[in-house]
């Protein structure tokens, strides 16, 4: 009993040292812990003395009508070259931009280049004073190594002391891709000129071919423009007019080419690498290049006027110029001609010798001298008109034009009857004004608006209104004559 005694004071001696020393032991780490919070407390309340703050990351704002693809294989490329790191770019953002849009865009401000488009949409930014010079002596090495002209194609704008304006950096054809299935199915013959698709022989009880709307398409935009140019103003429209009626009309040149694709049309007119792309995956769709009617055409880069990052822009513009931006072209979810041929003779561009030859049938002169001072002067007028006449009155058109082709295919109207109705149903239009001035949509008239309607709204809405009247007049008076 006594040693059970004296074991469990010596027990209860042991075990009260050691709370003791387990105390002290607690007590000391809190001791340190509240040292080494108070030295980084002063640690950082110190100045940092020699120790420069962390520079922080630029954004880049490119407007565009360049699509996903394209934006991010280059944004992807350009943020790891030296372009990018020497003026300290870590992002880029895009502004996929409508068209009408674009001036208003970049005169709120905040935008550094502009990319994308055709040569159309940028003499109009450079008519309304939002494009400036490059001037740095880096972008200006690039630039001046690339060519002024392919053919009669113009690949740069300058200003009168020689600074480039607006520099190309893809090139591209036109025509339309064919779904030879749909064709075959419909025993319709491949199209291999304009005139083709806007043959009554393309009516059926359901559209044949695809085209988009001129103010959500700037690549079909330039094909409207081509066909006026290549046939004249007023066999032109007649043209266009007959095109619109033989197709369905979508949102967009993606849409367009999508439903050529997947066989809801068989032909949708195209820009060069839509076709190429297309036929890339499905050897059954055909890319085809009116022979003697396209032409080639640069698609301009340029630096906007009053971005606060000239230096960084004109880097981007210098990157996307030069052999290793431009070898970004040839990768096959983009199948596009660069404006260099260099590119070709790369490591990577030896291994596309198929879009060498599509470059080289492009270079070498795909159709007619195209008149882009023309073109550029009359565009605002024709988008306007077209999408006023044709696309705001599809159906109307359809309707009227399908009656047309059945009455000429069974023999219930001959063909000199058939060409006196369409020449009545596709001429330019005429009206009389308010105030009693007679007017007829000609290519002078069209030219003495077309800066009005692309800078006042209201005599934009105006004359859509007025010009839709008269198409629908028409339309009717054509429906009636016809018996209908």
């Amino acid at each position: 009993m006594e040693f059970w005694v004296k074991s469990f004071k010596w027990s209860c001696a042991t075990a009260t040292l050691r709370c003791c020393d387990l105390d002290r032991r607690i007590l000391a780490i809190g001791l340190i812990a509240v040292v080494v919070v108070a030295i980084g407390a002063v640690m950082f309340l110190q100045p940092k003395q020699n120790q420069p703050a962390p520079t922080q990351g630029k954004e880049l704002v490119v407007i565009t009508r360049h699509d996903s693809a394209i934006q991010n294989l280059f944004e992807q490329a350009y943020l790891q070259s030296d372009y990018a790191k020497e003026y300290n770019i870590t992002s880029v953002r895009f502004l996929e931009t409508p068209v009408s849009y674009w001036a208003a865009t970049i005169e709120n401000g905040g935008v550094d280049v502009a990319w994308g488009g055709g040569p159309t949409l940028f003499n109009q930014m450079l008519q309304l004073g939002l494009l400036q010079p490059i001037t740095g002596t880096e972008a200006l090495s690039i630039v001046n190594q690339l060519p002024r002209k392919w053919g009669t194609a113009i690949m740069r704008i300058d200003n009168g002391q020689g600074n480039p304006l607006w520099v190309a950096a893809a090139i591209s054809s036109f025509g339309f891709t064919a779904n030879t299935g749909f064709l075959h199915r419909y025993n319709l013959s491949e199209p291999l000129l304009w005139t083709d698709l806007s043959s009554p022989d393309f009516n059926r009880d359901f559209p044949t071919i695809a085209l988009a709307k001129p103010s959500l398409s700037t690549s079909h935009t330039r094909i409207y423009s081509i066909i006026l140019q290549a046939f004249g103003w007023d066999t032109g429209w007649s043209m266009l007019d007959r095109i619109a009626a033989n197709g369905r009309i979508y949102d967009g040149s993606v849409e367009s080419q999508t439903a050529v694709e997947t066989g809801e049309v068989g032909i949708s007119i195209s820009i060069d690498y839509y076709g190429y792309t297309s036929h890339m995956k499905d050897p059954t769709l055909d890319y085809i290049l009116p022979a003697g009617e396209s032409i080639v055409n640069g698609d301009p880069i340029a630096i906007v006027n009053g971005t606060q990052n000239k230096q960084a822009a004109e880097a981007f513009a210098a990157f996307v110029l030069s052999v290793q931006g431009q070898t970004l072209w040839l990768d096959p979810t983009l199948n596009r001609m660069p404006v260099r041929s260099d590119v070709f003779q790369t490591t990577f561009g030896r291994t596309r010798p198929d879009l060498y030859a599509y470059f080289n049938l492009t270079v070498a002169g795909a159709g007619f001298d195209f008149n882009e001072t023309e073109d550029g002067l009359i565009e605002q007028s024709m988008t306007t008109y077209f999408e006023s006449t044709l696309v705001d009155l599809h159906d109307q058109l359809v309707e009227v034009w399908s009656l047309m082709a059945t009455k000429l295919k069974d023999g219930t109207i001959t063909q000199e009857r058939f060409n006196q109705l369409l020449a009545q149903l596709t001429a330019p239009l005429s009206w009389t004004e308010d105030n009693g001035t007679a007017r007829t949509f000609t290519e002078a008239y069209a030219m003495s608006i077309n800066y009005r309607l692309l800078t006042d709204n209201s005599f934009a809405l105006s004359m859509a209104s007025i010009w839709r009247s008269a198409a629908s007049a028409r339309y009717a008076a054509v429906k009636t004559a016809l018996g209908a």
